[in-house]
């Protein structure tokens, strides 16, 4: 199985994630927008309560009626009876063709705020309406004005965004379910149960995929229905024969003259080497994936046994080899250990190049290296079936194996679970 990349996450996880970009500018953009509407609603009110007050005051002057000044207002019907220092700040063209024109100057009251609006009429002529306001009252006003402009466009931003994130969160919710469904049922999956599906989904595409995920569940269970049939059928097979041929070497061993001994000794060890193969195959073929019992193990004693063993495999090819081993023991099991460690330390003495092999062990792992073989990296990617047998106990065991090569050396290690 392969490991799930580094950087992947859960679908809800990026979804929510983007929801919540999704929200912040939604709220940026709407606030922005809110803002400048407010904000050209607000000139487009005080332009249009300037205009009612020039009608106001065109409607009295139309009338006869006398046209009172006030503190804040003066009306001027002609350009020169301005005062001075408006005129002389302003240009008559200018404010005739703009028909509003504000100042800001000095008086004995201090900073004054003047407002200069331009009315042309056939009846009664040029008009000129001179507004003039405090400072701090421009600014009191204005500053109520910004503040409660501000406020508004938030409020309203805020109640939008809200809406927008509940309408989005709602949209995940039934978009996602059917998902969550699909997961939970092919979480209910197994090789033990029947491959079919009575469950539809209200969405086309997860029928679809689910179609597609029972057939390949069928496909797999076929392949390895027929696999672990074939590993009982030949374990149990060649078993026997093997048997009769390790005693029988035995025997042979016991009469055969010490010229032909070493010969026979040689076939005595690879017989037992094919049997540990063969146990490896047979174990990995049950049904069950329950380990067998623990037992406390000395690792020298139960390596050095193993080397002792497999040695004859590195006779006459410039090998050679250096241990470092632990003197502990532990609870483990102790036929499952001695099927990886063997099948890994067979490989190593079998199919390594020229040079030195290392064997470490301590309480919690157990590696080798051994000098890289060009021509067999070729033929089986470096390790040989040792390693393949050795990562299907340790996917069964709960242990884990790691392997790989640099160029020049091969490296294999297994950790276990362990209680000393």
């Amino acid at each position: 199985m392969s490991e799930p990349a580094v950087n992947a996450q859960k679908l809800s996880t990026t979804i929510w994630r983007h929801i919540g970009i999704l929200g912040a500018v939604s709220f940026a953009i709407i606030f922005v927008f809110v803002l400048t509407i407010l904000s050209t609603s607000v000139e487009s009110t005080i332009s249009t309560l300037l205009k009612l007050e020039k009608e106001s005051i065109l409607r009295q002057l139309k009338s006869g009626a006398q046209f009172k000044p006030s503190d804040n207002l003066q009306v001027y019907k002609s350009w020169a009876k301005l005062p001075e220092f408006i005129s002389s700040n302003s240009t008559e063209e200018i404010v005739q063709a703009e028909g509003l024109s504000i100042h800001k100057t000095s008086d004995q009251a201090g900073q004054t705020v003047y407002s200069l609006q331009y009315i042309s009429d056939k009846d009664i002529g040029d008009i000129y309406l001179l507004s003039s306001y405090s400072e701090a009252e421009y600014e009191r006003l204005n500053s109520t004005i910004v503040n409660d402009l501000f406020l508004n466009s938030l409020v309203i931003s805020l109640v939008f965004s809200l809406a927008i994130w509940l309408l989005m969160s709602w949209l995940y919710y039934k978009t996602t379910q059917p998902l969550r469904e699909l997961s939970d049922w092919a979480q209910e999956l197994s090789n033990n149960n029947p491959v079919s599906r009575n469950h539809q989904f209200n969405i086309l595409e997860l029928n679809e995929i689910a179609d597609k995920l029972l057939s390949g569940i069928a496909s797999e269970k076929k392949y390895y229905d027929r696999e672990t049939m074939f590993l009982k059928q030949a374990s149990h097979e060649l078993r026997s024969p093997l048997s009769t041929i390790q005693s029988s070497l035995e025997v042979l061993a016991a009469k055969s003259p010490e010229e032909d001994l070493n010969f026979v000794e040689r076939a005595l060890k690879a017989s037992k080497r094919m049997g540990l193969l063969m146990s490896s195959l047979l174990w990995l073929a049950r049904d069950s994936s329950s380990s067998s019992e623990k037992q406390l193990v000395s690792l020298r004693d139960h390596i050095d046994h193993l080397v002792s063993e497999l040695d004859f495999l590195r006779h006459g090819r410039n090998l050679s080899l250096s241990q470092n081993i632990c003197d502990g023991s532990i609870l483990i099991e102790s036929s499952l250990l001695t099927m990886a460690m063997g099948n890994l330390i067979r490989n190593a003495f079998e199919h390594s190049a020229q040079g030195l092999i290392e064997i470490h062990c301590t309480d919690s792992h157990f590696e080798v290296f051994n000098p890289a073989d060009p021509n067999l990296m070729e033929e089986t990617g470096g390790f040989g079936l040792g390693l393949s047998l050795t990562q299907r106990i340790c996917d069964k065991t709960g242990w884990t194996l790691e392997s790989h090569c640099d160029g020049e050396r091969y490296h294999a290690k297994i950790r276990w679970a362990f209680d000393k």
